[in-house]
């Protein structure tokens, strides 16, 4: 199962820190701040990623939402098929009020998880982790 991280730009050290979580759990991961070099054309290699990613994982924190390209990101996977059921925000740092006066409310209406940091990516795996079953489920 590939994933792909959508994060804004300031928060790609927190992108990289998942992207190692979910690689040492046993998935493939692409992250643009590691996946991209100088001089790539992004919007080319991002859309490739997208099509060849099985789960969307939106990396929200505070003023994150502001980003165009995680904005952009959210939008592909609330339009595709392909990701109907697997698109997974994660509010790093935020309460559930305070997640409801930011986010789009169908962001909020899609089981996010609302972590920290200092709790790991324990959730966020096993939320991947179900994803991958329920798909092995419906192909049998």
């Amino acid at each position: 199962m590939k994933i792909f991280i959508s994060h804004a730009t300031r928060d790609s050290e927190l992108a990289s820190q998942l992207a190692d979580g979910l690689f040492r759990a046993g998935f493939v991961v692409w992250n643009a701040a590691e996946e991209i070099a100088p001089g790539d054309n992004w919007a080319k290699e991002t859309g490739r990623a997208l099509d060849e990613s099985d789960v969307l994982v939106a990396v929200i924190t505070p003023g994150s939402l502001q980003s165009r390209f995680l904005q952009a990101d959210i939008q592909y996977a609330l339009t595709s098929k392909r990701f109907e059921h697997r698109l997974v925000p994660v509010f790093f740092g935020y309460t559930t009020f305070a997640a409801g006066k930011d986010a789009p409310w169908i962001l909020l209406k899609m089981d996010p998880i609302y972590t920290d940091q200092s709790r790991g990516f324990g959730e966020i795996i096993e939320r991947i982790r179900e994803i991958a079953r329920q798909e092995t489920n419906a192909t049998c």
